[in-house]
């Protein structure tokens, strides 16, 4: 995708046709028409597939059960968020 050279913009939607900048007035485009700044974006689908392929990640993300339960926890079970409800209970409800 083409942006901004200072990368106020993305050349898309409303300035998919726009040879400047509407933000700092840069040109798009430079003297070969070749884009001055482009960037890849991967959707958070593709990197999750991505990150995925690589065994070692794999196994580092898979769920650890605590040893004394079979069962998940939830973050309220902990004593940091019985502090919170304490000093705050109109926060932790």
């Amino acid at each position: 995708m083409d942006c901004c050279v200072n990368g106020c913009v993305v050349f898309r939607k409303e300035q998919v046709n726009a040879t400047y900048c509407p933000v700092c007035e840069k040109p798009r485009y430079n003297e070969k028409k070749k884009p001055v700044k482009q960037f890849i974006y991967f959707g958070i689908g593709d990197a999750i597939k991505q990150r995925f392929r690589d065994p070692k990640w794999r196994e580092l993300s898979k769920l650890i059960f605590p040893p004394s339960t079979d069962k998940l926890q939830d973050i309220k079970d902990g004593e940091a968020w019985q502090d919170i409800r304490k000093q705050h209970p109109e926060f932790a409800r």
